[in-house]
């Protein structure tokens, strides 16, 4: 017995070496904190700043089995005290639950039929159980009828359906994404498309592969970009041109030697205010003048208005 717990404490911890995660968490501390401690995984991300999903990933990744959720209810106790004739709400009560826990119970044990409302009654049952089987969710039956997942997950309970269990990890097909990543330049948000998956879950998988995303500075056409600031176009302009924000234009640039830095903005303040007041111009319109972020020309303008208030 002390061998395996030997050899699986060898196993995670050559799994640890071999994974490289973005955001450090220790086997040990998760393990005093989720196991010994009995903290929620909620908690324990609140601690850690990150996500509850990512603690939710490292229990996975060391292979720390999920604290059961299902609360502990005597049956024996229940039912003297639902026979007794004791109300729900006081069940629930005295048991610290809720009393939607006690009926479920009570119907689980057939000590109480469940009331159909006319609504359920109404519903395809038959379709429900079969597009479950064959492996839709919840959530995805619950929007095909515009109804809430809650009341599919009632039906599916009514019948008797085991529940597939939420925390299940998608399988995907781990080396191909990292391929079409790395090799194809595809996107998160393609591949995603490609598997039937969120962009975020795509990069939560390359993360765990150690991959550094690309990010959208790698998307831009950094040789048009140039050539266009050579001509003469302002970084401004080329930031709308290119959907992007002022400063990754200028980043760009910078990085490849390329930027020139412009006379001080604060030189043309005069200019900048009759264009404002006297000629109406706005503040995006002046920015785009002197191909500038319209933040600067909004602080110069607010620097003068001060001076020439107390100048009258």
């Amino acid at each position: 017995m002390h061998t395996e717990s030997n050899l699986s404490f060898t196993r995670r911890h050559l799994m640890r070496q071999q994974k490289k995660f973005i955001i450090p968490i220790p086997y040990e501390l998760l393990y005093h904190l989720y196991v010994t401690k009995h903290i929620s995984t909620s908690t324990i991300a609140k601690q850690l700043h990150c996500s509850q999903s990512t603690i939710c990933q490292r229990l996975r990744d060391y292979e720390i089995p999920f604290h059961n959720r299902t609360p502990c209810i005597p049956k024996e106790e229940l039912i003297a005290l639902y026979t007794n004739g004791t109300s729900i709400n006081a069940i629930a009560q005295h048991f610290h639950v809720s009393s939607r826990t006690i009926y479920s119970r009570l119907h689980e044990w057939h000590l109480k039929e469940p009331r159909p409302s006319s609504s359920l009654t109404a519903l395809p049952i038959s379709y429900i159980l079969e597009s479950y089987d064959k492996g839709s969710s919840a959530a995805m039956i619950g929007r095909e009828l515009q109804v809430a997942p809650s009341t599919i997950i009632h039906i599916l309970q009514r019948h008797g359906i085991p529940l597939r269990n939420s925390m299940k990890r998608i399988d995907l097909p781990i080396d191909d994404i990292c391929h079409l990543y790395t090799q194809h330049k595809l996107s998160t948000i393609h591949i995603g498309k490609l598997y039937d998956v969120k962009a975020s879950t795509i990069a939560s998988r390359l993360r765990e592969q150690g991959i550094i995303l690309r990010g959208n500075k790698d998307q831009l056409p950094t040789y048009s970009i140039i050539s266009d600031y050579v001509q003469g176009t302002s970084l401004q302009q080329l930031a709308s041109t290119y959907q992007t924000k002022y400063h990754t234009i200028r980043n760009l640039l910078i990085r490849h030697g390329v930027y020139q830095k412009a006379r001080r903005i604060r030189d043309f303040a005069h200019a900048i205010q009759t264009f404002h007041q006297r000629e109406g111009l706005s503040i995006a319109e002046i920015a785009t003048h002197y191909g500038c972020h319209p933040e600067t020309i909004r602080r110069i303008v607010k620097d003068i208005l001060p001076k020439e208030k107390s100048i009258h």
